[in-house]
């Protein structure tokens, strides 16, 4: 049980983080490919 609980409020911050480094790396990969 404790698991899980661990996931919910886990998952959406990690879920977060993904999406903002997904989001800089989209920005920066123009630049990474000149």
């Amino acid at each position: 049980v404790r698991l899980v609980l661990v996931i919910v409020f886990v998952g959406p911050l990690l879920a977060g983080q993904v999406a903002e480094l997904g989001n800089q790396v989209l920005d920066n990969f123009p630049l990474w490919t000149r």
